[in-house]
């Protein structure tokens, strides 16, 4: 039996899984010309991003991994461009003709404010897991006045390292959300004199 040094065989190994990945990017190339052009795109993103780990991942309820038969279903429709089955005709919060882009979109059916809480919710539970032991959801910077009007809420405050420090993380549309989200941060600030930080 033949010893190899630790390191010639992680060279081996390397070797051997950039070949499997480059025959792999090959086959799914070739592949692609079958699709349209929205679909190729779609995928092409996905190889390229390597966006498929959560495809593998164990569906641990604990962590949130699980999805019904419907969530994966439909996660797995939008991510080779397809139309999920099932959906409406119209939208059951506002009466728009209802499509995928207005169902990720709707500001009545909660979609929007859902994925803003789940943000806020993850990214509390984030700085707690790193050790953080005052962390506040939604904290209040200003106060409303007797009007109920005027009021600023943070999305998360977090006390650490000798100072507080309070986030805002909008979830406009990526296509305008730098430009956007940086105008009402700034007006925030200088509106209400404080410092908030943001994530795009």
């Amino acid at each position: 039996m033949i010893m190899m040094a630790p390191s010639v065989l992680s060279k081996i190994k390397s070797k051997i899984l950039s070949i499997i990945d480059k025959f792999w990017k090959e086959d799914t190339l070739a592949l692609l010309d079958s699709f349209s052009e929205v679909r190729k795109r779609s995928i092409l993103r996905k190889v390229d991003c390597q966006c498929s780990g959560w495809l593998s991942v164990i569906p641990i309820e604990g962590n949130e991994f699980d999805m019904s038969p419907d969530e994966f279903r439909d996660s797995l429709a939008l991510r080779y461009g397809r139309t999920p089955i099932k959906m409406p005709d119209t939208c059951d919060a506002d009466g728009s003709v209802f499509d995928l882009n207005h169902a990720l979109n709707c500001p009545k059916g909660g979609l929007v404010y859902g994925r803003h809480n789940e943000t806020r919710d993850l990214n509390c539970n984030l700085l707690e897991l790193a050790g953080f032991k005052q962390v506040c959801s939604e904290p209040v910077i200003v106060e409303t006045d007797k009007d109920g009007n005027n009021g600023l809420r943070a999305d998360w405050g977090v006390r650490g390292f000798g100072k507080t420090e309070h986030h805002d993380g909008s979830t406009t549309a990526r296509a305008t959300q730098s430009g956007v989200q940086k105008v009402n941060l700034t007006n925030k600030s200088r509106h209400y004199n404080v410092t908030l930080y943001i994530y795009l």
